[in-house]
């Protein structure tokens, strides 16, 4: 995989969010700057923050937020579509996307559901990390990592963890510690069809309700 030097736009394509108030779920077209849930009216953050310096300010949004080299965030849960940390991060965190960059600190649990740690990058966290993809090029220690799809540990890579997923690789050059286990990926969900309505036999009996029956002796 060659990693690109900049991620796609978050608002470059459509995507479904869930309210930070109430939990409904709403879709975000290509492009938007505001949005209001459709259930509770409250405004859905969908702005960039980035963070230079010391911040515990509450920050949940579904754009992109970028701790720089000089920056630390150590307040509430920080939540994000996308979390760049190129300087500490000392809160949980909730994102769809965490990229980890050089010299950058990861010290607090959360989740991701793809996971990115750069070159220079380190990452040790507690207990038990889910996400659906992770790829290493620096250093990650975790109790305990699960992926749904792919996890990979590239040339000049490191990872000490037992890890559970449906496709492992690890570089020549790379480092692993732990133990592996294969599962198989989530299957699709299929959906059901109801199936068609019954049809009586032609010769079936027609069953008259009451009331019927009695007006049409009247």
């Amino acid at each position: 995989m060659n990693l690109p030097e900049s991620f796609p736009p978050l608002s470059s394509s459509a995507r479904d969010v869930c309210c930070f108030s109430c939990g409904a779920d709403n879709h975000v077209p290509v492009d938007a700057v505001t949005l209001h849930c459709t259930r509770c009216s409250k405004p859905i953050d969908l702005s960039d923050y980035s963070i230079d310096g010391m911040s515990n300010r509450k920050i949940q949004t579904y754009g992109e937020v970028t701790i720089g080299i000089r920056g630390k965030y150590a307040g509430s849960k920080l939540k994000a579509g996308r979390l760049i940390v190129l300087g500490a991060l000392e809160a949980q965190f909730e994102c769809d996307e965490l990229v980890v960059g050089k010299f950058a600190l990861v010290t607090s649990e959360g989740t991701a559901r793809a996971l990115y740690v750069l070159t220079g990058g380190k990452v040790k966290l507690p207990g038990t990390f889910r996400l659906a993809e992770a790829h290493i090029y620096g250093e990650l220690e975790v109790e305990a990592l699960k992926a749904e799809g792919i996890l990979a540990v590239y040339k000049g890579g490191s990872l000490v963890s037992d890890i559970e997923a449906s496709s492992v690789k690890v570089e020549r050059g790379a480092y692993f510690e732990g133990n592996i286990v294969v599962i198989p990926p989530p299957k699709p969900e299929i959906p059901v069809e109801a199936p068609p309505a019954a049809e009586l036999p032609a010769d079936e009996e027609k069953i008259v309700p009451a009331e019927e029956t009695l007006s049409g002796q009247a």
